[in-house]
């Protein structure tokens, strides 16, 4: 028996078995892991698995992302966003997807859309964040 990709449970909260010809369904709680740390090793993999992606990069000096992480793991953690994968990568130690993305500056996010970037954007303000996150859902 199949039950699909991770990520197609990631998205729903009900699952359905048949057995013995009779059809059960299920309400699950998904614990979803808040951030997901990413490298230059497993970023693709990452993107291909899921359809909505938020990206921060960050570095171990950056006093601007030390203030941002704990709003960004909350956000990654609101249930409204369920449907995005949160992603963290350091970006000194990870060139490749660091130039990827265009990282200018940091504190710097990307959203991306089926392995595709939305928007990108170096701010210390969650509310840039959350704009990024609300027009990544609606694209």
């Amino acid at each position: 028996m199949n039950f699909g990709k991770k990520q197609n449970l990631l998205n729903h909260n009900h699952l359905i078995l048949f057995l013995n010809n009779n059809h059960y369904q299920l309400t699950i709680n998904i614990i979803k892991m808040a951030l997901i740390q990413a490298t230059d090793n497993n970023y693709k993999d990452l993107l291909a698995n899921n359809q909505n992606v938020l990206i921060k990069f960050y570095a171990d000096w950056c006093g601007s992302c030390k203030l941002m992480a704990p709003k960004v793991r909350r956000l990654s953690e609101d249930e409204s966003h369920s449907n995005v994968a949160f992603l963290d990568i350091n970006a000194e130690q990870n060139p490749e997807v660091r130039k990827w993305a265009g990282v200018s500056n940091l504190p710097f996010f990307a959203t991306i859309k089926n392995g595709n970037i939305i928007a990108t954007n170096a701010t210390s303000k969650i509310e840039g964040v959350e704009a990024m996150i609300n027009e990544l859902k609606l694209a």
